[in-house]
């Protein structure tokens, strides 16, 4: 599944952002400080945010009350939409969808979004997730002529409830619930193979919400893990799993070390957990992460020829880090851009180890600091790390040229509107 597009809304900072589409490659969000750059990047994450973000919640500061209309209304966080995304269906997916209900080779795009208390919906662009009542109606108005008649309580019930039902009301829930008990006693009182044919047409109609639930689940574990990066979430020189152990990540600010607990999860270790599992954190299994931690930077840097060393040490990770014939040095005096880079190789591997898919990369100014020349590399970086399957959505609040196939948008808040809005960039 590829990202196309989002839109973010209801927030102080970012009110509506408006569409902007996602490059399959890299989009850049340019803005000046407090124009509300990491609260779309921060919305996007709570779309399908990594195990370590277990608070799904877009916007903890949401507006309480908005103006309508020249009235104050209060905002309903259960019905309120704070994040919207569209994804291309590819064509694996599409495949699995399809043995669960033929319609779903229709399918091109899928919509998911956010809602202010963390609730999420899905629906497949332009194909309905439920039946309506008057698709089935005449079906079952020949069912009840053909079998109304049998003096069975539970079937007079289920026709009387029938009558009850209006031709736009979605056959789902309670609805298809019942319906569905009917069709079943009537399966057992039909003799006549047209009318066993006749019902399990209708019942066919009857599950499309049952099917359609069973295809959003087979989306989500689909659906790419959107990784949100700052300054304070890279790979630190010393991962101590004892001292993450039992810790939660905060609610509303994150301010976890995301890098670190990418790869303390490669080592087969999560927060919570007592101990080292020895298998996976062996020096041998320690050795190809950084190997192939060390090949990717090498194709993103060929002419750094970094090379990613790490050794256990007194139940932790210690990493350094040379090229080009340097000595070794730690990761924390690194240049950042390089650091940030390490990061995101982390990433790609912890998605080939431990997913097999892709994942967005949301990276909140990994320029910031970076001179001019180092802003470059990184740049150039990027595209590199992106031809591994993945995207990358970067807030900065450098106007830098777009790169070709990639996307860019300004964030502004202009003549003193409500919240920021995206205007494309000139590539």
């Amino acid at each position: 599944m590829r990202l196309l597009r989002a839109r973010v809304l209801g927030h102080f900072a970012v009110n509506n952002s408006g569409w902007f589409s996602c490059s399959p490659e890299l989009t850049l969000i340019v803005g000046a400080a407090g124009a509300g750059k990491s609260t779309v990047l921060r919305a996007l994450r709570s779309i399908n945010p990594p195990f370590f973000e277990p608070e799904p919640t877009p916007f903890a500061d949401y507006p309480r009350m908005v103006e309508q209309g020249g009235r104050q209304r209060r905002v309903i966080a259960s019905k309120k939409t704070a994040v919207v995304t569209v994804f291309a269906c590819d064509e694996p997916l599409r495949a699995e969808l399809a043995r669960i209900d033929p319609v779903f080779l229709e399918t091109e795009r899928i919509e998911i979004g956010r809602r202010l208390d963390g609730s999420r919906w899905l629906t497949f662009v332009e194909i309905a997730s439920s039946s309506r009542w008057s698709e089935v109606d005449a079906d079952m108005s020949r069912l009840r002529e053909a079998l109304g008649g049998a003096g069975i309580a539970e079937i007079d019930e289920g026709f009387a409830f029938c009558a009850t039902l209006l031709p736009t009301d979605r056959i789902k829930g309670a609805t298809a619930a019942r319906l569905d008990r009917l069709l079943s006693r009537l399966d057992r009182v039909a003799a006549a193979a047209d009318l066993r044919g006749l019902i399990a047409r209708i019942r066919h109609a009857v599950s499309r919400a049952e099917r359609f639930g069973k295809a959003r689940r087979l989306v989500l574990r689909h659906l790419p893990v959107m990784l949100f990066l700052r300054a304070d979430s890279l790979l630190q020189t010393v991962l101590d799993p004892q001292g993450l152990r039992g810790q939660p990540p905060a609610l509303g600010e994150w301010a976890r070390p995301g890098g670190d607990l990418l790869f303390l999860d490669l080592l087969g270790i999560r927060p919570g957990q007592a101990r080292w599992n020895k298998a996976a954190a062996g020096e041998d299994h320690l050795d190809r992460l950084c190997d192939r931690l060390t090949s990717l930077l090498r194709e993103w840097l060929p002419h750094r020829r970094l090379r990613l060393a790490a050794r256990r040490l007194q139940g932790q990770v210690e990493f350094a880090v040379e090229g080009n014939g340097n000595p070794p040095v730690p990761l924390d005096r690194l240049p950042a851009h390089l650091r940030w880079l390490i990061t995101c190789a982390v990433g790609v591997l912890w998605s080939e180890g431990r997913r097999g898919g892709p994942v967005v990369f949301l990276l909140d100014e990994p320029d910031a600091g970076c001179s001019e020349a180092e802003a470059g590399e990184l740049s150039a970086a990027l595209p590199a790390l992106c031809d591994t399957g993945h995207q990358c959505v970067l807030a900065t609040t450098r106007v830098s040229a777009v790169r070709e196939g990639g996307r860019g948008y300004l964030l502004a808040n202009e003549d003193g509107g409500q919240g920021s809005t995206m205007h494309p960039l000139s590539a």
